[in-house]
């Protein structure tokens, strides 16, 4: 999941292609933007996503098709596989909420942590609506160097 974090994404494709054996694999777990979001989405779901989330940016299954094959790979599959990892982020809410009722210390964290610490409680709720709108997705790329 670290491929939207680092600057140049088609570039880790080529690296990783370059230290693939003949016959290698290469399985990537990767967020990603869907094909065509709307303008809302994009100003106020993924946008401030890549932001708080200090990414680079979010590729579409697209892009990292393109990147592996521009890097000499022979894509298998770019699965989205959203639906299956969906829940993931409604258990966190709640988990996150319920730690708010509960743990006063947490409370205490987060009104002493500074704005770019504290960030990440508003990207929970944003990143939960942006998969259940279909704007986020999550997928993984599998491919081969030949």
């Amino acid at each position: 999941e670290s491929l939207t974090h680092i600057h140049d994404q088609p570039g880790v494709l080529r690296e990783a292609a370059r230290l693939l054996r003949p016959g290698g694999r290469l399985v990537a777990c990767v967020w990603m933007a869907d094909a065509a979001p709307s303008g809302w989405q994009r100003r106020h779901l993924l946008g401030p996503i890549v932001e708080e989330g200090r990414l680079s940016g979010l590729p579409t299954a697209t892009d990292l098709h393109r990147w592996a094959t521009g890097a000499g790979l022979t894509v298998e599959r770019v699965a989205d596989v959203t639906p299956f990892v969906r829940r993931t982020w409604t258990v966190v809410i709640r988990r996150f909420l319920r730690a708010l009722l509960t743990d006063p210390d947490l409370v205490r964290t987060l009104l002493d942590a500074s704005e770019s610490e504290r960030v990440f409680a508003r990207t929970i709720p944003r990143i939960w609506l942006a998969q259940h709108l279909g704007a986020l997705r999550y997928g993984w790329l599998v491919a081969i160097r030949e």
